[in-house]
């Protein structure tokens, strides 16, 4: 039985593209919609990680920094576990045509890599601090010399 035909026989299996046309069996993980696709032969990278990504711009954050991670893995023997494609999802909407081509069984992984931001809020905090520190140390040194 082969990958594709598991796949219709899969109740989970999700589908997109226009119904009557070929179809290839497509495995997503991460930060996506998650599970096997049923997808349309010839169906784009960036339309298909358009479908499946749970990005949303209104969840971004001044204080915060997000990463969006896209990995593709294909053709994978034993032992060799590096991605055949990987790249910054912005990166990918920047350069369209520099990218593969989905083929049956690729395994797509997209990662959220999430930093703090060091903003003025957190300079006014160590600022304040240091003040403190530096006020306390003032005072027991009058105190000392009395």
């Amino acid at each position: 039985m082969t990958a594709s035909t598991r796949a219709l026989l899969t109740p989970t299996v999700k589908e997109y593209g226009r119904p009557g046309y070929p179809r290839m069996t497509i495995y997503v993980w991460g930060n996506a919609d998650s599970g096997v696709w049923n997808v349309e032969k010839g169906t784009d990278l960036l339309e298909f990680v358009s479908v499946i990504s749970r990005t949303r711009m209104s969840e971004n954050s001044p204080d915060r920094r997000r990463i969006e991670k896209l990995s593709l893995y294909r053709d994978q023997r034993p032992g060799h576990g590096e991605p055949f494609y990987e790249t910054d999802v912005k990166a990918m909407f920047a350069a369209r045509d520099s990218y593969p081509a989905l083929l049956e069984g690729d395994i797509l992984v997209l990662e959220t890599q999430t930093r703090g931001r060091f903003t003025w809020r957190d300079i006014a905090r160590v600022t304040g601090t240091i003040a403190a520190l530096v006020n306390t140390y003032l005072l027991f040194d009058r105190l000392g010399d009395s």
